[in-house]
């Protein structure tokens, strides 16, 4: 028995041990939840786990290397549609394709015309774990006025990325209690006054490549509904394949490492050259884009998995002649 067991035995409050930022995986979830609580209602001025990541408290540290080939994006442009994932999901999967942008990211997108306060959204983004970014149809960008990597991003929007933006646009809500007001969120939560989950999209389609004894209880029935040859596969996986698709194209890696905002690794290059090739970027999402569509439209050869059903022998000897006829 405990010291602390002791204590509630006696009826007294077991002992408060010192406060810790850094605790096991499975509890500093619920730390992470308190700090998003006391921002929300400025308790805090800024959230101190946002810069601690799974590895610093003991979690995984192996890095993926997961793409999906051009077969496997074929059979996804199949898979998509009928796997029960909700349209606004069908559409991320392709955003990030088409964008490169992280699954944070994705969630945190607002309209840019949403009359809704920049400073209020903010506070709602960082509360919810969710990188701000105003998606605006008519000048074709996405702008991030804060990412990863503690600088702006600004993603040119290809005619593959706006076809999948319009999807979603088509899908927007009316805000409760606010007549003929919208929803800024591209993916708004049940109640309308922020984001879905950030972790929401990752389980989804998680839950769509499980084996069939490891199904959750309340979840979807759709175990293999995306299942890929190359194996599981996950959103940040489609941020990968969008780098290694522009490279299969010829896209040099600088211009993609600004497409994807990756951090510059030469501390000479960031403090000396500014120019953040808009141009070449530009150039580089609609090469992309103009693959991905190429690709989703092209038939996909038959999953191995597919029970294909063997013709019958034919022992009539006029029907056989029918059928070869």
């Amino acid at each position: 028995m405990t010291g602390d067991d002791r204590r509630r035995r006696a009826g007294r409050r077991p002992r408060v041990t010192q406060f810790s930022l850094f605790l096991p995986i499975d509890r500093q979830a619920v730390r992470e939840k308190l700090f998003r609580f006391a921002l929300m209602r400025e308790l805090v001025a800024r959230n101190p786990l946002d810069t601690v990541g799974k590895r610093d408290v003991g979690g995984p540290s192996v890095e993926r290397d997961r793409v999906l080939a051009p077969e496997e994006i074929r059979q996804l442009a199949r898979m998509l549609p009928a796997s029960g994932l909700q349209s606004r999901f069908v559409a991320g999967a392709w955003i990030i394709l088409s964008t490169g942008a992280r699954v944070g990211e994705l969630i945190g997108a607002v309209w840019s015309a949403t009359g809704h306060g920049a400073s209020k959204l903010q506070l709602t983004a960082e509360a919810c774990g969710v990188k701000l970014g105003f998606v605006d149809l008519h000048r074709r960008t996405w702008y991030l006025p804060e990412t990863k990597n503690q600088r702006d991003h600004t993603i040119h929007l290809s005619d593959f990325a706006m076809s999948h933006f319009q999807t979603l646009a088509a899908l927007r809500e009316f805000e409760p209690g606010a007549p003929g007001a919208t929803v800024p969120w591209v993916f708004p939560g049940i109640s309308g006054d922020g984001p879905v989950g950030s972790k929401t999209f990752g389980k989804q389609l998680s839950d769509r490549q499980r084996e069939p004894q490891r199904r959750l209880a309340g979840r979807t029935k759709a175990l293999s509904a995306l299942l890929l040859p190359g194996g599981r596969w996950t959103a940040h996986d489609l941020r990968r394949t969008a780098a290694t698709l522009m490279a299969s194209l010829g896209i040099s890696g600088d211009v993609i490492d600004e497409c994807l905002n990756h951090k510059i690794e030469s501390r000479v290059r960031r403090t000396y050259i500014r120019d953040r090739r808009s141009v070449a970027q530009a150039e580089a999402f609609d090469a992309l884009g103009s693959h991905l569509s190429a690709l989703a439209s092209a038939p996909a050869a038959p999953r191995p998995d597919a029970h294909q059903r063997k013709p019958r022998r034919m022992h009539n000897v006029h029907t056989s002649a029918t059928v070869q006829a």
